[in-house]
């Protein structure tokens, strides 16, 4: 790579939008000041960052993002972001993360509580940041009335049903149970629309994306469940625009992308409470009526909140039938938004400044305070 001095510089280790974290490597592509560094057979090729560059890494949980962070060696211009819990993590993801941060000079995460819990763990990391994710608006904007109906009937969802819509990875840690529980109630009134990644990215994991198709083939014996697979993140139609509503069963989280999406597309939001991040939020949004009323959480079972292993642990069924009774009625008490419902939730979320431009300015800022100060003649 050639990089020119004083850049601040990704390490982007998929070339496909897999994660949230990509979409931001994508917008700085165009971004003066910035660059992205790929892998080159598996390996980073780090000798060819300037020593003046500024170098984050997304994803030191992978250990070769780990160790081309650790072997830069300076502790004065490397950034490290964490974008999930730390309990999501298994150890062998945790020593990745902990050898990343032997070298940071700044580690950042989407919400305070996160940036609280790490800096106690990583005392050396001498600054930290937290950075909200932001949304592509050309993306994620409010559909109309005619919008929704085409789009619906393309998708053979139900004429007049409530549509409520998942989204993400088909995982224990998002909640998978949970979803299975709700949608196996006898006395649902609504359809429910399963959006799953699927790009040629995820389907080379060939284990992984099978798993994703057995829980599928699960949900498909329930009637008025419908599946969106994901093939390009950006390219295509967003289901939340279309949806009434979203849900996340989710069982750990930072601060939920799938939240700004659909706030941004002007779609209320029911969530488990997973994280401590959804009060940071609601605290925000508590000046809009409009904002407060959007977001909706129910309780899970106390042990698993902040619980351990996350990523592989599952909720039984009688936790998991709970939650999902719990979420049921939270769907039924919230109406589909209208047109101007959906445009007065839009516009009062984007003022709090989750828009992609704002988001550059902000990670920009945070990150020239690596820059050493200009020395005195």
């Amino acid at each position: 790579m050639a990089s020119d001095p004083g850049m601040i510089v990704l390490l982007q280790p998929r070339s496909a939008r897999a994660y949230g974290q990509d979409f931001l490597g994508d917008h700085l592509f165009a971004v003066d000041g910035f660059d992205t560094l790929f892998k080159e057979n598996g390996v980073y090729p780090i000798d060819a960052v300037e020593a003046d560059d500024i170098v984050v890494g997304q994803n030191s949980d992978d250990a070769e993002e780990s160790r081309a962070l650790n072997r830069l060696g300076r502790t004065n211009n490397t950034a490290v972001f964490v974008h999930c819990q730390w309990d999501y993590y298994d150890e062998r993801q945790k020593a990745n993360i902990a050898q990343a941060m032997e070298t940071a000079a700044m580690g950042i995460t989407p919400a305070r509580f996160s940036a609280d819990m790490l800096r106690r763990m990583f005392p050396k990391v001498s600054r930290w940041k937290t950075l909200d994710g932001c949304i592509d608006t050309r993306l994620f904007h409010p559909s109309t009335r005619a919008e929704r109906e085409a789009w619906r009937r393309e998708q053979e969802v139900p004429d007049g049903s409530k549509l409520v819509l998942f989204t993400g990875r088909l995982e224990a840690a998002k909640g998978i149970t949970i979803l299975e529980q709700l949608c196996a109630a006898p006395d649902r009134a609504f359809t429910v629309m399963v959006q799953y990644p699927a790009s040629e990215n995820v389907r080379e994991k060939k284990v992984l994306f099978q798993s994703y198709q057995d829980v599928c083939q699960r949900l498909s014996r329930h009637p008025d469940v419908v599946f969106f697979e994901d093939l390009d993140q950006g390219g295509t139609a967003r289901p939340v625009r279309f949806a009434d509503l979203v849900i996340s069963p989710s069982l750990s989280e930072v601060q939920p992308l799938v939240l700004l999406e659909a706030l941004a597309s002007g779609v209320p939001y029911i969530g488990t409470d997973s994280t401590p991040g959804y009060r940071e939020l609601k605290d925000r949004f508590s000046g809009s009526a409009v904002l407060a009323s959007a977001i909706e959480l129910v309780a899970l079972p106390p042990e698993l909140r902040q619980g351990a292993n996350l990523r592989s642990k599952d909720i039984g069924p009688d936790g998991a039938s709970e939650v999902a009774r719990r979420l049921a009625r939270a769907i039924a008490r919230t109406a589909p938004p209208d047109d101007a419902a959906r445009a007065a939730l839009s516009e009062a979320f984007l003022a709090h400044g989750f828009t992609v431009p704002f988001r550059l300015r902000k990670f920009r800022e945070a990150l020239e305070e690596l820059r050493p100060e200009p020395a005195l003649l």
